[in-house]
């Protein structure tokens, strides 16, 4: 890297402020023009947002007239998403890397919705017994929170979804890294002893409790008896050390069994008989059983990965497609390429970096290359000044301005690389002292969103928890809005209720009667590092009236989804009864099982006497509405057939009538926008849309947005990047130090990590992902044999700190979000645990009274402790009280004929002549090339791609690999005519208008006229030391008759006004 300067950007500090005003100073200095600048953010939303606010800076210069003209090209200058920028040099440099122009791009989702797809082909039968018994030997069980009860049979998928998209991200080339690592680790962690426990004195053992115990454990013994009698699972043996350690050893034994240990050792034999069986079963995860089915089950997945890859690698192929990570990698390849660092150089000065901090290892590789290829030493002494009075700041301006905060790393998960990101701010920093003409770091020390109180409070808490990380200026910032002393920035609200749905519903009831006083529900934001409670939290709202802004994944378990399947599955077969009976029992009030399989036996009495008779359940309301459109609907797309069947049946009426209606009308809405989605992936990757695809892409795919005028909910992730008056953070007892937690989501499943740390001296080390399967499903606590293990491992003491590292920025993003007030809520058995790995001490016991303030956390000053009090408020809105949204009066407008108006930006070629014009050949070579003309849309994108090129390589080499990148052999069988219609073009240009000084190939182009905007490119710019001349190419396998007769459809002539 070179010529680089590095902008640390705290919370809420003006970073786009700084950046869009450094970005103007430069074109307003003429130090760059608009079209020198690159510049990449990490949303499109974004980018549009750097544009404008870039504009609206040159206009505040007092002689605006003067760049005006600058401002506006700001909409042409290259600034979007990485990716975005990738693809536009990927699009423009395509022949240099063998590869298709024509390529359409598949984003994240869809690249899940493939792999999705490809699970039924990379598994084989005998995989399946061996996955299937795997799930059975371990008992892996759906989530708790899934609503699916029983084993979880495709738990294997999720795995192999979940390292594909990791290699993916991290653009790993060598998986079988990651495996032999896994590998390893999972052998360090089990054992090679033998499971040498007698089924005899097992089963001797139980009949021994069985006498002696209660009704309820004599139960659980005869069913593991049964069990025992057969082959023993590793389930099975976990249930025995089970019941041995629950009830004998007596850790949650009750009553009768409390005395059960005592009264079974009364028995000469039984002590040692016990003391046998519990230490021959006790290490069943030391075993070498244990360890042969988990290596094995490594070894498939990975496979596995292999597999989806390689059938990814040829899907995108076959289809011309190119996702995220390809922009990327093709990128970077080019920046590898000598005529591509001329092209850059000789076009852009200053490349800008917005997020650096959440840049995956790819794209830093890109913007180090991109450093060392924009960087000039003349541009190392320009200073811009930003801000006035108080607010003024300097900043040392390079080619290079990276701009980001490590405090607000959070998006590990995304494919972004922390460690990495972290590596190359301390090298600027280092490179500073020693290169200080060519590297600077400045940082944003003022925080100009929240109130004075709100960040002495976040400086107090974080100042100590970066300690040894960052430096104290690097995380402290100065408060631009003084706090009114007659405002309280601090509070917090107690959370009362022993269960999780009680402590949320008495939330809702105090953020409503707040609501009911009169503030706006959009000034708030209830934020949590899990979705669950969040979700739990919207329902609550949404019964007391409060209007939720919440983007909610659809619950495959919701009956708006099980009553359009049913609707569905009946437009392909009207006598599935099975489907008839779910919408019955879902649109008809009353219509319970009961009723069911009364009317059930009903039919079938009379479809016995008569075959004739009406179909089951004909006389549901809804069921004869669909009937009498159901020959319709079976002539609809999906996307057509979701809409027409919610809308036709007023489904959202239906919805309305139900017991639970909360977010009905969002999920209805929902569903319709995901049959759309559906369809637009089946088009993009070439499969047709089914009625079961489409249900199954909802489970996964259907979103809910909710009001967006309502209270926000968001998860702390979710909420970098924006700012809200008032915010509520929630989840605040997590005990970050669970190490059996830290062991289940920390280390089994699938994590990456680095096995050496990024440096100076070896900035890209390997990214290693590895995999060791959760075998402890639920609640169930990690097996102390293998969790002793774990804690032993580096590893386990890596992944800690890092959970630790991610929470504390995790607290840090949440808590800079807050504008006016930070609300904590206080959990009534462990209040504010969370906070406990921020080196700060937190209050307990204090007395907690409506209206008074109260210390939560104890700071080494006094007077400190005084100042940021936080004010106790325990308000809640009546039971049986709701908010009332006001809504406004609906009114009903006649239609107005629709009105042709036209456009703002335009196409160069719809742009009809203004006049009547003549077209004449002036020069025919009397040449052809010979083509197939059912192609001709293809034929005319490949001949322009083709003279793109020719001009630097006139080879007939290089027209055959243009031809075969766009798979146009058969319809472009001879290239050697291609090559010499670009000659005969050259031939007539020189001799006509004179030798070229220069030519320009697919020349971007933005022209204003009449309040319309055309944008478009130039064919070609042949430019003489005379002047220009504009070509402009087509193709038509018609005779020079047609294109010179006015009344043809191929009249050159139309094309005049496009000129």
């Amino acid at each position: 890297m070179n010529h680089v300067t590095y902008i640390s950007a705290g919370a809420g500090s003006g970073k786009t402020f700084t950046l869009t005003s450094i970005l103007a100073d430069l074109i307003v200095k003429e130090k760059a023009t608009p079209d020198q600048f690159i510049l990449t953010t990490f949303t499109e939303a974004a980018a549009s947002e750097f544009r404008e606010k870039a504009k609206a800076k040159i206009y505040e210069h007092t002689e605006y007239a003067k760049y005006a003209e600058a401002a506006e090209k700001l909409d042409q200058s290259m600034i979007g998403t990485v990716d975005s920028i990738a693809n536009s040099f990927v699009q423009k440099y395509w022949f240099l890397l063998g590869v298709s122009p024509n390529q359409k791009i598949i984003d994240d989702e869809q690249k899940k919705f493939f792999i999705s797809q490809v699970f039924s082909k990379i598994a084989t039968p005998q995989d399946i017994l061996f996955l299937d018994d795997f799930c059975e030997q371990f008992n892996i069980a759906n989530d708790i929170n899934s609503k699916n009860f029983g084993l979880n049979y495709d738990f294997w998928k999720e795995y192999v979804l979940e390292i594909f998209e990791k290699i993916q991200s991290y653009n790993i080339a060598d998986v079988n890294i990651c495996r032999e690592k896994s590998l390893a680790f999972a052998t360090s962690i089990t054992g090679e002893g033998n499971l040498n426990y007698s089924k005899e004195d097992v089963l001797k053992l139980l009949n021994e409790i069985q006498c002696l115990a209660s009704d309820t454990l004599v139960s659980k013994v005869k069913d593991l008896k049964i069990v025992f009698s057969n082959e023993q699972k590793i389930s099975d043996v976990v249930k025995i050390i089970k019941i041995l350690d629950e009830e004998i050893n007596q850790k949650t034994a009750t009553g009768r069994d409390k005395k059960l240990k005592t009264n079974l050792f009364k028995k000469d034999g039984n002590e040692a008989l016990f003391n046998s069986v519990y230490d021959s079963l006790g290490r069943v995860y030391s075993s070498k059983k244990v360890r042969d089915l988990v290596l094995k089950y490594i070894n498939l997945i990975f496979g596995y990965v292999e597999k989806a890859r390689e059938e990814f690698k040829k899907f995108k192929e076959e289809h011309h497609l190119i996702d995220f990570v390809d922009m990327e990698t093709r990128f970077l390849e080019l920046l590898d390429k000598d005529e591509v660092q001329q092209d850059i150089c000789n076009t852009y000065k200053y490349v800008f970096v917005d997020e650096f901090q959440d840049s995956s290892p790819l794209q830093v590789k890109i913007f180090d290359k991109l450093s060392e290829i924009v960087g000039r030493d003349e541009c190392d002494d320009f200073v811009v000044t930003i801000g006035t009075g108080k607010d003024t700041n300097e900043f040392h301006i390079h080619n290079s301005i990276w701009v980001g905060d490590f405090k607000q790393a959070i998006y590990g998960f995304r494919g972004a690389d922390t460690d990495l990101t972290k590596a190359v701010a301390d090298i600027i920093a280092q490179k500073q002292i020693s290169l200080p003409k060519q590297f600077k770091i400045h940082t944003l020390k003022k925080s100009f969103r929240s109130l004075e109180n709100i960040v002495d409070f976040t400086n107090e808490l974080f100042v100590p928890a970066f300690e040894g990380i960052l430096k104290k200026e690097e995380v402290e910032l100065i408060a631009h809005r003084p706090q009114d002393n007659a405002v309280k920035s601090l509070k917090c609200w107690k959370v009362d209720g022993k269960k999780e749905e009680e402590r949320l519903k008495n939330l809702a009831l105090q953020i409503a009667k707040r609501l009911k006083n009169g503030e706006k529900p959009s000034d708030y934001a209830v934020l949590a590092r899990r979705g669950a409670p969040l979700n739990k939290l919207s329902d609550a709202l949404k019964t007391l009236n409060v209007p939720v802004c919440r983007t909610l994944e659809f619950d495959e378990k919701r009956d708006e989804l099980a009553l359009i399947s049913a609707l569905m599955n009946l437009v392909t077969n009207d006598f599935d009864n099975y489907s008839r009976a779910v919408v019955a029992f879902l649109t008809q009030k009353g219509f319970d099982a009961g009723r069911i399989i009364d009317a059930k036996l009903e039919f079938d009495k009379s479809y016995q006497d008569n075959k004739n008779c009406p179909k089951y359940l004909s006389d549901n309301s809804i069921l004869a509405k669909f009937a009498e459109r159901r020959d319709f609907y079976r002539m609809q797309t999906i996307h057509n057939l979701v809409e027409s069947l919610i809308v036709d049946l007023d489904l959202y009426s239906v919805g309305r009538g139900w017991e639970n209606a909360v977010g009905t009308d969002e999920c209805f809405a929902a569903l319709i926008e995901a049959s759309y989605d559906y369809e637009e992936r089946c088009s993009q990757i070439g499969i047709s849309p089914t009625i079961s695809g489409y249900v199954d892409y909802c489970k996964d795919n259907a979103k809910s947005a909710g009001s967006k005028d309502g209270v926000v909910l968001s998860t702390f992730h979710h909420s970098k990047g924006l700012e809200w008056k008032k915010v509520i953070l929630l989840d605040l007892d997590e005990d970050v130090f669970d190490e059996n937690k830290r062991i289940k989501y920390g280390v089994l499943g699938v994590h990456n990590y680095h096995d050496v740390a990024p440096s100076e001296s070896n900035l890209y080390p390997p990214m290693i992902i590895n995999l060791m399967p959760n075998l402890f499903a639920g609640n169930t606590n990690v097996a102390e044999d293998m969790a002793e293990k774990i804690k032993n491992s580096g590893f386990f003491k890596s992944t800690c700190q890092s959970f630790i590292s991610e929470t504390i920025r995790l607290l840090y993003v949440a808590i800079t979000r807050a504008k006016d007030e930070l609300i904590l809520t206080l959990d009534e058995e462990n209040p504010l645990q969370v906070f406990s790995c921020l080196k700060c001490h937190i209050q307990t016991g204090a007395d907690y009274e409506n209206g008074k303030e109260v210390s939560l956390f104890s700071f080494n000053n006094q007077d400190t402790n005084e100042r940021l009090k936080f004010l106790f408020e325990n308000d809640k809105l009546s039971e049986g009280d709701s908010y009332q949204v006001e809504k406004p009066e609906k009114l009903v407008f006649k239609k107005n004929e629709k009105i042709e108006t036209a456009n703002r930006d335009q196409q160069p070629s719809k742009v009809k002549p203004s006049r009547k014009v003549t077209a004449n050949i002036v020069f025919d070579s009397g040449s052809r090339i010979k083509a197939n003309p059912d192609e001709m849309d293809k034929f005319g994108t490949c001949i322009h791609n083709i003279f793109c090129v020719l001009e630097k390589s006139p080879t007939v080499e290089m027209v055959e690999k243009i031809i075969k990148n766009h798979q146009m052999e058969t319809a472009l069988p001879q290239p050697e005519d291609v090559l010499k219609a670009w000659q005969n073009l050259e031939k007539f240009l020189t001799e006509k208008y004179g030798a070229k000084v220069a030519t320009y190939h697919e020349l971007p182009f933005r022209h204003m006229l009449d309040g319309q905007i055309f944008n478009g490119e130039m064919d070609l710019v042949w430019e003489t030391d005379k002047g220009v001349v504009l070509v402009d190419f087509k193709s038509y396998p018609g005779n020079n008759n047609d294109v010179v007769a006015v009344d043809n459809d191929h009249y050159a002539g139309k094309y005049a006004g496009q000129f």
